[in-house]
This record gives structure tokens, sequence and C-alpha cells, in this order.
């Protein structure tokens, strides 16, 4: 499962993932802080630009991992220094730098930032996840995870917010359980693997083509979903996203959202799912009612806030749920509609709370009470709030729409009521949304908005019409993201449909099929869409 010809052995995800981190290091050398944020804007601008290569150079009919760069780094346990991409990564990886642009921008020259400490921890939390989601061997894995821990708790210790030591204090606790959580979970991958094969071997690639009995199977599934529904983050593990998203800086909040909680979803379909698929394919209904719970809590949950920030952060919770539920019904059209929403929601968040967080900068109030009539201060702005919110909850033509229809098509094919029950969490998610919009717009009645109204400069419009634009060309034309993603997808798929099919006799034991897997047993899943063979 590798690629061919020069790619295997190309050096430039190494170059694209560490780059931040060199730019972290001059940062510091710099005595001028004024420069920090400029310098900071310049690596992760060349970080992103060089990130295009590998998205133009895809071959999107090849299986496997492409651009790979491998060195024997321990090799007495087999571990690897060991990047790669493939459907699954390519785009989380590209999310990640142009979510950390648009950070990086926003702080250097909209909120104006001199911090050396604030850019040097962006810096090194950029090449974290870009790493993570470019990591082939697990020990890697868990070394750019372990890197994300720090920076996050660093920026917000950093910040002038009353609650930081213990806000940062309860979200680090929580990420660092679910590292050990996932220590654990890949240790027990590597102890199988050796077993078996009698090598010892950290490549996930190795890794990947064993079979474990399906009551190990069945704890290490459910390990790996305590450690990735903290990162995603799921009920009951959501406690710490509310007050890290409305207490962080606009830079962390927006990260943490669009590209950090993907780890855990993209974790269940790289690792969890297709290294106990058994076990997946057996809980997959809990999962599912897991995941409309999270659907129609976070939506209710944000409806009731009375804090702009807070209803973004709370959002987020129930947009964990349709990640997860595309995940759980193991179809093509699910998996592929999370793949999507992953990307697409990371972008779509980022165009709302940008504008908030200026807004609560400038006006000194993140309540949605204190506003009304900004239409009539700030008209381009709401103007792009509101693309940026029809898109939030699926308007056709728009980004997040494809994905949400692949989600409730997936659904649809196995139980109608579950559907049912994601359209609701759709509609919630339009109804506090368009309520938001329309109070801090359109209502009159304003107790913050000024007469000295300060400009929102060229920047934050600018970032906002090209993530507009994005939006846009991803609701016409979805195949852009799926075409390079459709080969990794169906192989994810292709493992459970095999193992469904291969009707081992321990999971008839276990437990009677559910209404999931007698339709996995009983159909095909595979969707026509266009260039299919």
């Amino acid at each position: 499962m590798t690629a061919i010809g020069d790619a295997m052995q190309s050096p430039i995800l190494s170059i694209i993932v560490f780059l931040p981190v060199l730019g972290a290091i001059i940062l510091l050398l710099v005595k001028p802080a004024r420069l920090s944020g400029k310098i900071a804007s310049l690596f992760v601008l060349i970080s992103f630009l060089l990130s295009l290569i590998p998205v133009f150079q895809f071959q999107s009919g090849q299986s496997g991992y492409q651009f790979e760069h491998r060195l024997d780094w321990i090799s007495g346990q087999g571990i690897q220094f060991h990047l790669g991409l493939d459907g699954l990564s390519i785009w989380l990886f590209e999310l990640t730098f142009v979510i950390g642009l648009l950070c990086v921008l926003y702080s250097a020259f909209v909120y104006k930032s001199s911090s050396k400490p604030f850019y040097a921890s962006f810096l090194v939390l950029i090449t974290a996840f870009s790493g993570l989601f470019a990591a082939i061997d697990l020990f890697l894995f868990l070394i750019f995870l372990g890197l994300s821990l720090a920076p996050p708790f660093i920026i917000l210790n950093l910040s002038n917010r009353q609650r930081k030591q213990v806000i940062g204090l309860k979200s680090f606790l929580f990420h660092l359980t679910s590292f050990f959580l996932l220590t654990i979970g890949f240790l027990k991958f590597y102890v199988e693997n050796s077993h078996v094969t009698g090598v010892s071997s950290f490549n996930w690639v190795d890794i990947s083509q064993i079979s474990m009995p399906v009551e190990t199977q069945q704890w290490l599934f459910w390990l790996l979903f305590a450690g990735f529904g903290i990162l995603m983050p799921l009920f009951p593990f959501h406690s710490w996203l509310a007050n890290v998203v409305s207490e962080s800086p606009a830079s962390l909040s927006v990260f943490s959202m669009a590209v950090g909680i993907k780890a855990g979803i993209y974790g269940m379909l790289r690792f969890a799912i297709p290294g106990c698929p058994d076990a997946a394919i057996q809980f997959a209904p809990i999962l599912v009612y897991i995941a409309l719970i999270n659907v129609i809590y976070g939506g209710l949950v944000a409806l009731a806030q009375p804090d702009m920030k807070k209803l973004l952060g709370f959002s987020c919770l129930s947009h964990a749920g349709f990640l997860l539920l595309g995940a759980a019904l193991m179809n093509y059209a699910g998996i592929m509609g999370s793949m999507m929403h992953m990307v697409n929601h990371g972008l779509v968040f980022a165009a709302l709370f940008f504008p908030v967080a200026w807004l609560h900068q400038k006006y000194g109030s993140s309540l949605i009470m204190d506003y009304g009539g900004l239409r009539y201060i700030h008209p381009v702005l709401v103007g792009l709030m509101l693309v940026a919110a029809l898109a939030y909850f699926g308007m056709p033509g728009l980004s997040c729409f494809p994905g949400f229809f692949l989600i409730l098509e997936a659904a649809v094919r196995i139980q109608v009521v579950w559907s049912l029950v994601a359209m609701a969490g759709m509609i919630l998610t339009a109804a506090y949304l368009i309520s938001f919009i329309q109070r801090v717009c359109f209502n009159p009645g304003s107790t913050v908005l000024r007469d000295d109204t300060p400009r929102t400069g060229r920047i934050l419009p600018g970032m906002l019409v090209v993530m507009v634009i994005i939006m846009v060309w991803i609701g016409i034309m979805p195949q852009t993201l799926m075409s390079r993603s459709d080969r990794s997808v169906r192989e994810i798929n292709s493992i459970i449909r095999s193992h469904r099919m291969l009707q081992r006799p321990e999971i008839q034991k276990i437990e009677p099929a559910g209404s999931l897997e007698k339709f996995l047993s009983t159909h095909s899943d595979r969707i026509p869409y266009p260039g299919d063979k």
C-alpha cells in the first residue's frame, strides 16, 4: 500500500511540516518584537504555498500513501520517521495550513499582537497538527499529538483572560488523558502485530494487515473511541470546549475548532474503524445513537447561549455529532460525507468566528443582547457573515451542503428515523444561527455600537471574501474534494464490507446482528458517482 516512483522518498512533506518550527526558532532569535507577526506570517505563507504541491500533484486513482518520506529512527523497536498522504489526510493536511495562515494573519494584522511566545507557540502548533495528519508510524503520530499539548496551554496563559489558568489546566488535562488512552491503544496494536508477524513495527501499513480476536477488538475499540472522543469532542467529554472557545485568543479558538477537533474523527476513520473492524461493525448502532445525541444536544445548548462565542463553540459539539454519524453509518456515502464535512466545517467556522472575535475586540462584548443594527455600520462584514451562516447549516450551493447531503443519504439507506433526527439537528443549526444573525445584525437597540465606529480594515474582509469564494466553489464543485478522497474512502469501506461478509462466527456468538449489520450484509452500499468504474 505504498505509492510508486519518486514519490516514495520525497522530502517535501518533511520540509512543509517542519518549516513553521524553523520559523519559530528564527522568530525567537530576532530582537524587535514588532517583527514577530510578520516573520510568523511569512513562514506560514511559505508553508501554505508548499503544501499546494501535494494537492496539485496528488494522483487520485492511486491507492496507498503518496509523497512518502521514510527514515529509520529507532530500529530495535520498529519505529520509523514515516510521513505520507492519502485521500483521507490530504485535505486535512491542507486545511491545517489554510486555517493556520488565516489565524496568524488575523493575529498579526487585525489583532496586532507582537508577542514572540504567542507566535512561536502557534507555529509549533501548526507543525504538530500537519505532522499528525501526515504520520504513518503510530509512534510518530503520538509524538506530534504530544507536541500539540503545550502550545494551547502556553497561548492561553499568555492572554489577559481572568480564568486563563483554570481553563488552560482543564483543557490540558483532558487532552493529556486522550494522549495516554491512545498511547495504550497504539501499544496494543504494536504488541498484537509483533505476536502475529514476529516483527516489531509501529508502521500502520503493517499493523492494518493483521486480524485481532474480536474480544480484543472490543475493548481496544472503546479505548480508542474514548481517546479520540475527547479530541472531537463528544458528549460527555466536551466540558472543556465552551470555555476554551470563549476565553482563548481568537486565533487559538479558530484553530482548535477548525483543525484541532478534526484529529478525533480522523483518528476514528484512520485507526479505530479499520484497526478494529469487527468491533466497529458490532458497535456501529451505539455510535450512531451517540452521534445523534451530540447533534441534538449541541444544537439545543447552542440555541440557549446568550454569548456569541459560546454559541459557536457549542455548535461544534453538534457538528462533531454529524462527523461521527457519517463514520458510524459505515458506508461510502457516510464516510465521504464525514470527510468532506471535516474540511468544510473548519472553513465555515473560521469565517463566522473571526468577525465575532473582531466585534468583541473592538466593542468589548460578545453578548448577543448588546448588539443590533450592525448592518448599518458594517454592511460588508454582515453580508459575509450571512453567507457563512447559510453555509454552516447546509444551504444548497454552499460548501457544507454536500457533506450533509451524503451523511443524510447514508442514514436514509439504513434507518429513515436516523436521517430525520439528523435533519432536526440541521434545523436547530439554522434556528440558532439565523436568530444570532438577526439579533446582532438587523435588530435595533445596540448598547455597545458607537458613533466613532472602528474600521475593519482590508485584512479581515479580504480573508472572509477568500473563504466565501472557497465555500461557493466547493458547494458547486464538490468533486474537487471527492475526487482525491474517493480511493481512500473506498478502501475503508471495502474493509468494513469484507469483514461483514465473512460472517465471522465470533460476531454471531456475541450478539445478534442489529439493523446496521443486517444492512451491511444484505445490501450494496456502493453509490454510483461520476467517474466510478
